[in-house]
């Protein structure tokens, strides 16, 4: 079974709602991501770094 995640304006509010499916929750994966990038100081993707092993796949900086 696929996880997915469908961002859906909301006419009410400017933040929207995410409507999320199957065993992960995907977006909120990515709103982790995004506050731990802020808490950093935005680095640039020069310093963004993708790993892939054996034991998952993350999102690093320096």
């Amino acid at each position: 079974m696929g996880c997915t995640s469908q961002p859906t304006p909301h006419s009410r509010s400017t933040r929207g709602l995410v409507r999320q499916g199957g065993p992960v929750r995907l977006w909120d994966s990515v709103a982790e991501l995004i506050t731990r990038w802020r808490v950093a100081g935005e680095p640039t993707g020069e310093r963004l770094r993708m790993v892939v092993s054996a034991e998952g796949q993350r999102i690093e900086w320096d």
